[in-house]
């Protein structure tokens, strides 16, 4: 396709998932996963395509109960984000255009893992985390200092911000984390 049409530019639009699955749209870990698959789907278009691929979306901001229900980003019932929303703010707020992805690489097939550089903040490095099982996996990332997290616990909240020792970075099922790094500490 590049070489017949150079100019296209693809959207991935209505990514995700609709359920149920796991233990259905009243279990958090539903939401959590919903938001791993899309922030997943994201990370690997966006590394291997670069402005080849200018949006990823997700599928839908609201829906009720009656019509298809796993695939909203708010709580019908209180207007709360999901974890799904909580993902795509974490990435919005934690990507910009010009931020470099690097090749990068971890010793586990359980959680996938994308570095970057962050252009606008000064060259700041970040690690896009994410959980691919159903159970707890702890990582180490040379030099990460904090992570922003969301999974089970922050459920229909903001991330969470964790401090990090020695970079050891415990996920829950299926969360998603944004860890930033000490770029003078780190092993790139």
């Amino acid at each position: 396709m590049r070489r017949l049409s150079p100019g296209t530019i693809t959207c991935l639009d209505e990514s995700g998932v609709t359920g149920p699955v796991i233990g259905g749209i009243s279990d958090p870990t539903y939401w959590v996963a919903g938001g791993s698959y899309w922030a997943y789907l994201w990370a690997r278009a966006a590394a291997a395509q670069g402005p080849k691929v200018a949006v990823v979306g997700q599928s839908q901001f609201m829906d009720s109960p009656d019509r298809e229900a796993g695939v909203s980003m708010l709580d019908w019932t209180n207007g709360h984000g999901t974890a799904k929303y909580w993902i795509n703010r974490l990435i919005i707020e934690s990507v910009s255009l010009g931020d470099l992805f690097v090749e990068t690489s971890i010793d586990t097939t359980r959680v996938h893992a994308q570095g970057y550089v962050r252009h606008g903040a000064g060259g700041k490095w970040s690690v896009l985390l994410i959980n691919k099982q159903n159970a707890n996996s702890t990582v180490t990332v040379a030099g990460a200092v904090s992570a922003r997290v969301v999974d089970e616990r922050s459920n229909e909240g903001p991330p969470r911000t964790e401090t990090l020792a020695g970079g050891r970075v415990t996920l829950g099922p299926f969360a998603t984390a944004v860890v930033d790094v000490d770029k003078h500490a780190a092993q790139w």
